[in-house]
């Protein structure tokens, strides 16, 4: 009876879970269309990014206060020879931080290095650290996609074996995928581009081509040229 009774109560967890997660990426596309709707101006767009990254660090702290431990710690920098995926509206927002700094010919000078460097590359082993990470800590910390702020890991000795997943709590893994596909879905509604890619490349195109975000604003997929979508 005990082990029938565990079942149960598992399967009832599995059950709330599901629900929790198909309700919070309705809610998360509903909300951010309308947001799009109401503010119809490319510069909201980019700035909406935030909204999507905010609801995925509300996601982190109801699962910590939980009880569940992450492993990450600053310092600890080995996801960040993955690639990275980030929305259209992300990069751009990016982009539009760094366009302000004065070393700005410099930055654009290693990313190009960056992205020259990892042309043809899949083998995650051989990647680079990220050219945004700097003395072990990300330099655009709170600017980083959706995809860095679900990255957290349960084991850091287990990342170290640069496995093929990262040992993750179930809720916090679901709940950030499910904001990431209602944030999409919104976007989507307004004609606008909205699949991940490569985010280096991306913030890369953004700093040097004035016309992207624009373009963008249009329609227009501005990142899909050259640039390596997730498999």
């Amino acid at each position: 009876m005990a082990g029938a009774d565990f079942i149960e109560s598992s399967g009832a967890a599995v059950g709330k879970l599901q629900t929790e997660v198909l309700e919070l990426q309705a809610k998360v596309e509903k909300d951010t269309a309308r947001l799009l709707r109401e503010n119809r101006n490319r510069i909201f767009a980019v700035r909406l990014a935030q909204s999507a990254q905010k609801e995925i660090d509300r996601v982190r702290k109801q699962v910590e206060d939980r009880g569940v431990r992450f492993d990450c710690k600053k310092g600890c920098a080995i996801c960040c020879r993955l690639e990275v995926q980030a929305l259209p509206q992300e990069s751009f927002r990016i982009a539009r931080k760094l366009g302000e700094r004065s070393d700005r010919e410099s930055l654009v000078a290693k990313l190009s290095e960056h992205v020259e460097a990892h042309r043809g590359i899949t083998d995650k082993r051989q990647r680079k650290f990220c050219p945004f990470l700097l003395d072990g800590a990300c330099s655009i910390y709170e600017l980083r996609p959706l995809v860095c702020r679900k990255m957290d890991s349960l084991d850091v000795e287990r990342c170290k074996q640069m496995g093929e997943t990262v040992p993750s709590d179930p809720e916090m893994s679901y709940k950030a995928e499910a904001v990431m596909t209602g944030t999409q879905k919104a976007y989507a509604r307004l004609k606008l581009p909205s699949e991940a890619r490569e985010m280096v490349a991306s913030v890369l195109l953004a700093l040097t081509d004035p016309s992207a975000e624009e373009r963008w604003w249009k329609g227009e997929d501005v990142f899909a040229a050259g640039v390596r979508s997730s498999p």
